[in-house]
C-alpha cells in the first residue's frame, strides 16, 4: 500500500507539474493557422497595462483593476487586437518571401541567435550598435519594426498595394494644401529701427501720430532695410527670428507691428508681400505626404487581411491570462 501510495503521489505531482507547464505553453487563440501564445498575449497586456491603469485612475475609481469588470474588458479587447494585428504583418511578411517570424518559438529562437552574436562581437572588440543584449520585449518590438519596413518598401513598388503615384500626392497636396502650402509661404517685411538716441525715436515718442503706420508715412526718412521670412524655415528659427515671427503672424499686408525694444533700439515691422509659391511647397512636402499616403494604405491593406481571415479565440484563456498579469 505504502508503495501504490508513493506511486500515486509521483503521479499526482507529474500531472500539477505538467499541467502548469501547458498552462504557460497553452494558446490562446488562433490567426487563420498561426497560433497566439499565452506567453504573447501576456507580453501585450503589458504592453497596454500602463495605459488602462492611468485612465482608471484619471477617471477614480475605486477598487483594483482586476475588480473591474469595464477595465478587464478594455484591456483584454486591446490587447487581443494587437496581438492579431501583429501576427497579420508576420503573416503577411511570410506570404511576402520576407521572413518567418509566424511562430513564438521561431522569434524566440532568432533572438537568441542574435543575442549570441552581439557576444561574440563584444568579446572580439567589434562594434555593436543597440543594445548588447536583447530581452524578449525589445527584441519583439525590433523585428517587427524591422517587418513592417521591409514590407513597406516592398509592397509600396510600382503595381504593389501600396504604391504611391505623383497623382496621389498631388491629389492629397491640393486636398489639405493649406496645411502645406506653409513650406512655400514666404513674407517680404520692411524693418523700421530708431535708435534710442536718435531725432527720429524722439519725434516718434512724441509724434501726434500715434501708430507706426501713420507715424513711418510722414517720417520717409527713417532707416528701412528689406527681409524675407520663410514659414518653412519656422521650427529652426533663432529667438530673434521667432519673435519677429510672432509680431508679424496676423498682419495683414501694409500694416506694422507692435514696437520691439532690444535694448539700443526699437524696431518694428511692416509686412510688404505674402509670396505663396505652391510648387516650392509641394517639393518641399513631396516626401512627407507620399510617406502619410503610403502608411495609410499600410494600415488599410493589414487591416483588409486581418478582415478576410479567420481568427478564433478561447475567451477563458483570456480572461486568465489577464489576471495572472495584473
Amino acid at each position: 500500500m505504502k508503495k501504490i501510495g508513493g506511486f500515486f503521489f509521483g503521479i499526482c505531482i507529474l500531472l500539477f507539474l505538467g499541467g502548469n507547464v501547458m498552462n504557460r505553453n497553452q494558446n490562446v487563440g488562433k490567426f487563420e493557422d498561426l497560433t497566439i501564445t499565452q506567453t504573447e498575449f501576456h507580453m501585450q497586456i503589458k504592453n497596454h497595462l500602463a495605459n488602462v491603469k492611468n485612465r482608471y485612475k484619471n477617471e477614480q475609481i475605486t477598487g483594483s483593476l482586476a475588480e473591474n469588470k469595464k477595465a478587464i474588458e478594455e484591456l483584454q479587447t486591446a490587447s487581443w487586437e494587437r496581438a492579431i494585428w501583429d501576427k497579420a504583418i508576420f503573416f503577411i511578411a511570410k506570404k511576402e518571401g520576407i521572413g518567418d517570424f509566424t511562430s513564438y518559438a521561431e522569434i524566440v529562437n532568432t533572438m537568441a541567435d542574435e543575442n549570441k552574436q552581439r557576444e561574440e562581437k563584444i568579446s572580439k572588440g567589434e562594434i555593436v550598435y543597440g543594445l548588447s543584449r536583447f530581452g524578449l520585449n525589445e527584441f519583439y518590438g525590433h523585428l517587427l519594426a524591422e517587418t513592417k519596413t521591409s514590407l513597406i518598401k516592398k509592397l509600396s513598388q510600382k503595381n504593389g498595394p501600396l504604391f504611391c503615384s505623383d497623382q496621389d500626392v498631388y491629389t492629397r497636396f491640393q486636398t489639405n494644401k493649406e496645411e502645406w502650402v506653409r513650406a512655400g509661404t514666404n513674407y517680404r517685411l520692411t524693418k523700421v529701427s530708431l535708435p534710442k538716441d536718435s531725432k527720429e525715436y524722439s519725434l516718434f515718442q512724441n509724434s501726434e501720430y500715434p501708430s507706426p503706420e501713420e507715424w513711418l508715412k510722414h517720417t520717409p526718412e527713417a532707416k528701412q532695410n528689406e527681409e524675407y521670412i520663410s514659414l518653412a524655415e519656422v521650427q529652426s528659427l533663432n529667438a530673434y527670428q521667432q519673435e519677429k515671427m510672432n509680431k508679424i503672424a496676423d498682419l495683414q499686408v501694409g500694416s506694422c507691428s507692435a514696437l520691439i525694444d532690444n535694448g539700443a533700439n526699437v524696431y518694428f515691422y511692416r509686412l510688404e508681400e505674402i509670396i505663396v509659391n505652391e510648387d516650392e511647397a509641394l517639393e518641399k512636402n513631396y516626401e512627407k505626404i507620399k510617406q502619410t499616403i503610403i502608411n495609410e494604405k499600410f494600415e488599410a491593406y493589414v487591416q483588409s487581411v486581418i478582415s478576410s481571415s479567420r481568427t478564433t479565440k478561447s475567451e477563458r484563456r483570456l480572461k486568465e491570462a489577464i489576471l495572472q498579469v495584473i
